[in-house]
């Protein structure tokens, strides 16, 4: 297999209007981002889907202006997101392990969410018999919403509704929406963990 196809841009390199994106991500940077994960390569470049997004630096701005707002959703559960995210990940970039299976494992270990073989469990598809029920939900959820065709079966978002609660069903399912947006370009851009990073330690 090969990949990445958008590699990643060093800085010398970037065009104004990169620039003024690789800037803000900068910014972002020194605010915390990737604090868990290697998000630069060695010459400052970018990498993960931050790689393919300098390619489309104006649209990219929105993006990440979204992926803010998304996670900051006020009913989402630290558990339930990291679920719902390695969920989508997992079916989008299973086969090789995408970048932000990578990076929300990271996380995910960091805050003692979930633990290894959960993860790994939940990026191959399979729901992990110790789950809390919240997580299960938003395994489902996930799961049956990256399927699509027929609408999301009623007795399942009845589920969820019970177990999340409404504002937090809707918050899982706006999640699985945004974290679509980076699978499918993970996925065509063929985009894994940095190099020299494993996902998992065994």
């Amino acid at each position: 297999m090969s990949g990445p196809r958008y590699p990643a841009i060093p800085p010398e390199e970037l065009t104004p209007a990169q620039r003024i994106f690789y800037d803000e991500m900068q910014e972002k940077i020194r605010s915390g981002l990737g604090s868990s994960f290697v998000v630069q390569g060695p010459r400052g470049e970018l990498l993960g889907p931050l790689s393919i997004m300098m390619y489309t630096p104006e649209y990219s701005t929105h993006t990440m202006r979204l992926n803010k707002e998304v996670l900051a959703l006020p009913a989402l559960e630290p558990a339930v997101t990291e679920v719902a995210i390695l969920a989508v990940q997992g079916h989008y970039t299973g086969s090789f392990g995408g970048f932000l299976t990578y990076s929300h494992s990271r996380i995910a270990a960091r805050k003692g969410l979930l633990t290894e073989e959960q993860m790994k469990m939940i990026t191959r598809g399979e729901m992990p018999p110790d789950l809390g029920e919240k997580e299960r939900v938003s395994f489902d959820l996930a799961m049956r919403l990256v399927k699509g065709g027929e609408p999301l079966e009623q007795d399942l978002w009845e589920r969820a509704n019970a177990t999340l609660g409404k504002d937090q069903t809707l918050h899982v399912i706006q999640l699985v929406a945004y974290y679509s947006l980076h699978g499918v370009t993970l996925n065509a851009g063929i985009i894994g963990a940095p190099e020299g990073e494993q996902i998992w330690s065994s």
